[in-house]
């Protein structure tokens, strides 16, 4: 028997080598009232308490709902998910809130001498003025972006699908 310092009420614990061993703990009512049933069994061999368990369990359930519910996006939607992701921030909509005249609208581009797949690509890659490099080989540091770097093929699909908006006007 163990009895509580704060309260008169004592601890009868109850724990056999037997699976459905049952542990009573009358809550007392000068500490935090206990949000559990006051008799639990025991019926788990983990070293994890009941409530850590049931957060496990219902983690589980909801990654597992999540991935069921939302599959991976195809191919042509991974450059735009790229585009929200990593240009998103100063760019939303074909825009730019860093130089407002230098947008990703088409006649943007071509006064600037980037409306082709491989232009853009270089300006992504390596960065051009105000806006960081995000190619995993893009030097010097200074011009790059701290954040994560997108591989080529990555870079040549977001180029693509930048041209591809601006020739749709941003819808």
């Amino acid at each position: 028997m163990i009895e509580f310092p704060t309260s008169k009420k004592v601890v009868n614990a109850v724990a056999s080598s037997r699976q459905n061993s049952v542990v009573s703990v009358p809550c007392p009512q000068l500490l935090r009232p206990n949000p559990y049933p006051r008799s639990l069994p025991i019926t788990s061999t983990s070293s994890l308490s009941l409530p850590q368990e049931a957060a496990r369990w219902v983690t589980g359930l909801v990654i597992a709902a999540s991935i069921i519910s939302h599959p991976a996006p195809a191919l042509a939607d991974q450059a735009e998910q790229t585009f929200v992701n990593n240009c998103g921030g100063c760019h939303a909509g074909g825009g730019n809130i860093v130089r407002r005249e230098a947008t990703l609208k088409l006649e943007d581009l071509t006064k600037y001498g980037v409306d082709s797949v491989d232009e853009l690509y270089n300006v992504i890659y390596s960065g051009r003025g105000s806006m960081p490099g995000y190619g995993e080989g893009c030097t010097p540091k200074g011009a790059c972006t701290f954040g994560r770097r997108l591989s080529e093929t990555d870079v040549r699909e977001l180029a693509e699908y930048v041209l591809k908006q601006a020739k749709a006007g941003w819808e």
